[in-house]
């Protein structure tokens, strides 16, 4: 399994669950909440400035709740 951290405040988790599926081009649902090393990551070595980014309008990859692609 590949996993990409999002750090978030606890308080937006429920948040992000609801959601993502509506953008499954770009995220998925939680798979994990809590420690990375219980995932078996122990190393998260992310360097600020690696992300990717572009002109694509958000709305390209909405889909409607329920109806997945």
């Amino acid at each position: 399994m590949v996993v990409s951290m999002r750090p978030m405040l606890p308080e937006l988790v429920e948040t992000a669950i609801r959601v993502t599926p509506e953008v499954p081009k770009v995220h998925g649902s939680p798979v994990h909440v809590g420690s990375p090393e219980d995932l078996g990551i122990a190393d998260i070595n992310h360097a600020p400035g690696h992300m990717f980014i572009t002109d694509v309008p958000e709305s390209t990859y909405r889909e409607p709740a329920g109806e997945p692609s």
